[in-house]
């Protein structure tokens, strides 16, 4: 009897080291895909929106979009510049999540500072004293993470940003 047990146990061993390993995390492959996805997805609810809004929107290769509603008369903003903003940062749901009326104007460099790279991108597309909805793609927001407060992962923003003053 304790024979035939150490046997069975020999030979489930055996047969477990025969067979192949489970694949549990995804391929590179699969990954990428599923971003392409994502992407897609979130780039035909940026659409909606902006047809919703019925804003006249200019697309940039990184998926940027913006529209300069209000043109200003000052110099253009360059990488470098020191400028001051007034931003609201919304969903596309609506909800506020920043608001210089709350927070203040901010001032950064451009390029430079700790900001997300679609607002880098933003402002160079305008002038001192212009105003502009800038809708950004989790990708040039805040990403996967989101800021870990106000803002959800993977979420598209939407800024009413004006450039006050270039130093």
């Amino acid at each position: 009897m304790m024979r035939t047990w150490i046997y069975m146990v020999i030979a489930a061993c055996g047969v477990s080291c025969t067979q192949k390993p489970v694949q549990t995390e995804p391929s590179k492959e699969e990954l990428m895909d599923y971003n392409k996805l994502a992407l897609k997805k979130e780039s035909v609810m940026i659409d909606r929106y902006v047809e919703a809004q019925q804003w006249p929107v200019v697309t940039s290769g990184s998926g940027l979009r913006y529209y300069i509603y209000q043109p200003g008369a000052g110099d253009s903003v360059r990488t470098e510049d020191r400028i001051t903003v007034k931003m609201t940062i919304t969903l596309l749901n609506g909800d506020t999540c920043y608001s210089h009326l709350k927070y203040g104007p901010e001032a950064f460099t451009v390029d430079y500072d700790h900001h997300e790279s679609g607002l880098h991108e933003a402002v160079k597309k305008m002038t001192v004293g212009s105003k502009a909805k800038v809708i950004l793609p989790s990708h040039l927001a805040f990403g996967v993470a989101g800021d870990h407060d106000k803002i959800p992962m993977r979420a598209t923003v939407v800024y009413d940003l004006e450039i006050v003053s270039k130093n």
